[in-house]
């Protein structure tokens, strides 16, 4: 499968006939407002977040039933997502899947790049493995309107 878009939003709210809007989408990198002292050598900082992932498959590829999405900062491994497909039926008959994925308190451990690996399976067999580079982390003050 080939990755067609990997997006970081706020929120990811369904509508009808098959769309979705994304609330709050983020660029390169994201912003953490502190408050206080950093904290972190106790708790990470948690946000909100949701991640938008379209995929394009060749009609000869075989169709997956489930996932594991993973995201890296520097050596901890947190948050892994595991899920099922609902409609594995449909996408066996589509060339796109899109996965929806939020994640509520995604903890922020340090600053710097964050990075992902998305896990495609079928069963217990792992069909195809992607990995890229989601975003930026900065902590500090937000710039833009409200901040």
């Amino acid at each position: 499968m080939e990755l067609v878009n990997f997006i970081v939003c706020d929120d990811i709210r369904p509508e009808m006939r098959r769309k979705h809007t994304l609330v709050g989408v983020y660029g390169d990198s994201i912003v953490i407002g502190r408050i206080g002292g950093s904290g972190m050598e106790k708790e990470p900082l948690r946000l909100n977040l949701a991640f938008y992932v379209s995929l394009r498959r060749k009609p000869e590829e075989k169709t997956p039933d489930g996932f594991t999405l993973a995201f890296m900062q520097g050596e901890k491994v947190e948050p892994k997502i595991t899920g099922r497909f609902n409609r594995a039926e449909e996408l066996a008959k589509s060339n796109r899947v899109n996965l929806n994925v939020s994640v509520g308190g995604f903890p922020f451990y340090q600053e710097g790049r964050v990075r992902w690996k998305l896990d495609l399976t079928l069963g217990e067999e792992v069909l195809q493995s992607l990995e890229g580079d989601a975003f930026g982390v900065q902590f500090g003050r937000a710039e833009g309107a409200g901040a």
